[in-house]
């Protein structure tokens, strides 16, 4: 599908459980397995849109391949975008987030 994306959008952190949320918060960082709930739970999200006809935006971190292939896995009309942007922009729009909590 070409042109402009449209549907439902969904940031991923709103997909983390409590526990990885709690780690987080405390300044831990997340594991691999910890990334595990919150990758099948993006993944569902995407499905439940495919299944119904629909199509959607979901912005996540998938820094790794593994995490990048949960995502796609058997999806063939799944496509991934990446964003890239200089230091300093990408700085002042951390900056600007809001944390969970």
């Amino acid at each position: 599908r070409g042109g402009r994306p449209g549907g439902p959008f969904r940031d991923a952190d709103s997909s983390h459980p409590p526990e990885s949320v709690a780690k987080m918060a405390g300044g831990t960082p997340l594991t691999d397995e910890d990334r595990k709930p919150w990758l099948a739970a993006i993944a569902a999200w995407i499905d439940e849109l495919r299944a119904s006809g629909g199509h959607g935006v979901v912005t996540c971190s998938a820094l790794r391949r593994a995490y990048r292939q949960v995502i796609l896995g058997d999806r063939p009309d799944v496509a991934l975008v990446y964003l890239k942007g200089s230091r300093e922009l990408i700085g002042q729009r951390m900056a600007a987030r809001h944390t969970i909590r």
